[in-house]
């Protein structure tokens, strides 16, 4: 996300968050950070082999990944400031419809998934062609998500107890919304969104300013829901993918559960 707090300071955790994903996507190579929090490519001398292109203090990084029918691109923007995922994704948006960065218009579907989030391991590789899949079963779909699981959820009884809260409240109350095409919120742990569906209609009210307390709820502390709620209003149909199946982490104590559920309540009630 950003280099940078919201206070201006330099993040140590999402430091190590860019630099483990910069030096994954090329080829676990060594990294370093200069004053500004940049993350580079550099040699066993420390020579630097790679700084990535600044755009309005976005530093975005490009490059190549094999895949089984030939190279894919990829572009990373790393922001100078970390101002929440509605933030990002307007970033995304903007420079997606004007070509900055090197970035283009997606043409099959749009992928949200938070950093925390793994939807591959081990006997478990498909989870993502299945939710692609979910997502263009039915040219009426807008988008789709898949089943959210508590990782390490034998830890503590804080996280049993969530586990099968997720089970339960995903198996019953979204498998019964997605027969109706209906489904209320489309986590953004992990999920995915047609870009038909991104219309102007949909996009300008999704990233509008917050103007009063209404709007904040909506907004800032539940964008994911308030992205789903305009789908729907849209007129497209939203799924639910139960063998795409992804992994998080929760809360790990009771204070910060309540907090988190204290956002998720003012979300629901908002939209």
């Amino acid at each position: 996300d950003g280099r940078r707090d919201r206070q201006g300071r330099l993040d140590p955790a999402q430091e190590k968050t860019a630099r483990f994903l910069i030096s994954k996507l090329y080829r676990n190579s060594q990294t370093t950070v200069d004053e500004d929090g940049i993350v580079m490519i550099v040699d066993s001398s420390g020579s630097v082999l790679y700084k990535p292109q600044i755009i309005e203090g976005v530093a975005v990084y490009r490059g190549l990944l094999d895949g089984h029918s030939g190279k894919i691109p990829f572009v990373v923007l790393y922001k100078d400031r970390n101002s929440g995922k509605r933030d990002s994704h307007r970033l995304y948006f903007l420079w997606a419809s004007t070509g900055s960065g090197g970035l283009c218009k997606p043409s099959h579907a749009v992928l949200f998934v938070d950093s925390d989030v793994e939807f591959s391991w081990p006997g478990h590789r498909k989870a993502l062609a299945d939710l692609y899949f979910g997502l263009m079963q039915s040219q009426a779909i807008g988008g789709a998500c898949g089943e959210i699981e508590v990782a390490h959820w034998l830890s503590s009884p804080l996280a049993c107890v969530q586990y099968f809260e997720y089970k339960t409240s995903q198996m019953l109350s979204k498998t019964m919304e997605s027969w109706f095409c209906f489904v209320t919120c489309l986590p953004g742990a992990f999920s995915a969104v047609r870009p038909q569906a991104l219309s102007p209609w949909v996009l300008n009210r999704y990233l509008a300013e917050a103007t009063n307390i209404w709007d904040s709820n909506k907004l800032l502390l539940g964008e994911d829901r308030t992205l789903t709620t305009l789908l729907l209003q849209a007129g497209w149909g939203t799924k639910y993918v139960p063998s795409a199946t992804a992994r998080t982490d929760t809360p790990v104590t009771l204070s910060s559960l309540l907090r988190q559920r204290r956002r998720w309540s003012n979300s629901t009630f908002v939209n």
